[in-house]
């Protein structure tokens, strides 16, 4: 690698964690910056500078300083761009609308089946773009087997299937489209909030109707050649999925991811309450040897995961631009 392209990679890194540092503490002055993260004040300050000129992050006033003088505070531009977050589930599509700083600024859902489903998802695009001229990315999640944009499979939406849905719509309404299956998108906040950067981390969610897993290796979320890593409905089992069974059922689909992947951890969501995770975990712990049982951690709320991880979707994608869009 030459000189030139190490020098770019090295800006762009700096950028980042500087962008960044602003975004998680909200606003920061430049002696902040520089004291906790470790860069210098004129790396720093280009970086800021360069944010400023492209209207990422603006000024917030000024605080004062030791020895009487005053810091310019800096936090980022909430207008930058918006994005549009949606969720299509097995009968409802929800949706909200995110603007730069994370901040949910509209939200709504609708009952959607699957001859419906395309037009509504295209209604609600285009409607939230007529009145919101800012909204640069959106970001889906499917319930169902998703690879590079293009939804393989899906129980609740077949019609969907082989649907390149990101080319469509970037076709159709000129935005960035970002797709993806929501176990995959959910495993995203595991992965970037969580200390799971060694080993193997599941993600398992089960309900009624449904169940799946993300999974996590070294810190990132393995989706698999097509698309289909973590979707346990291809797993043959001898348990019906019938109500009556449903928690045998699922807790003998896990059983085998156990027992393939090795976890360290298993982090199980109830998409429906009172699904019975206590006698999940029991039965896997009666038909699996002891070395392989991993640590069991109850996850919080799969919807909201799932909303947070579209949203670090379309951080990822704008850091992508940035080295694209940066003058080196």
């Amino acid at each position: 690698m030459n000189k030139t392209v190490d020098s770019s990679i090295v800006k762009l890194t700096n950028y980042r964690s500087v962008w960044g540092y602003i975004h998680k503490n909200k606003q920061a002055t430049i002696p902040q910056i520089s004291k906790d993260i470790g860069l210098s004040l004129p790396t720093v300050t280009r970086a800021v500078d360069y944010g400023v000129a492209e209207g990422i992050i603006e000024p917030d006033g000024v605080i004062g300083a030791e020895r009487g003088r005053k810091a310019q505070v800096y936090k980022l531009h909430a207008d930058y761009m918006h994005f549009l977050l949606i969720y299509l589930d097995a009968d409802v599509l929800s949706y909200r609308i995110h603007d730069f700083r994370s901040r949910t600024i509209g939200s709504g859902n609708m009952p959607v089946n699957d001859k419906n489903v395309l037009s509504a998802l295209e209604k609600i695009i285009e409607c939230s773009a007529a009145s919101d001229p800012l909204l640069s990315i959106v970001s889906i999640a499917v319930s169902g087997v998703v690879c590079d944009g293009v939804v393989k499979d899906s129980a609740a939406f077949p019609s969907l299937g082989g649907m390149d849905l990101s080319k469509h719509i970037n076709r159709k309404f000129g935005m960035t489209a970002l797709v993806d299956n929501d176990l995959h998108a959910a495993s995203n906040v595991a992965r970037i909030f969580s200390d799971y950067k060694n080993d193997v981390n599941v993600l398992f969610a089960f309900g009624k109707r449904k169940s799946g897993a993300g999974i996590i290796v070294n810190g990132d979320v393995l989706c698999g050649a097509a698309g289909a890593a973590g979707e346990i409905g291809n797993i043959p089992v001898y348990t019906p999925d019938i109500e009556s069974e449903r928690v045998a059922f699922c807790s003998e689909r896990l059983q085998a991811i156990i027992a393939l992947l090795n976890p360290k951890r298993v982090i199980i969501y109830e998409l429906d309450e009172g699904m019975g995770t206590d006698k999940l975990i029991s039965l896997i712990k009666e038909k699996l040897k002891a070395y392989l049982l991993p640590e069991f951690k109850l996850g919080r709320d799969f919807f909201e995961d799932c909303f947070k991880g579209l949203s670090i979707m379309c951080e990822l994608e704008i850091k992508r631009s940035l080295r694209e869009r940066l003058d080196f």
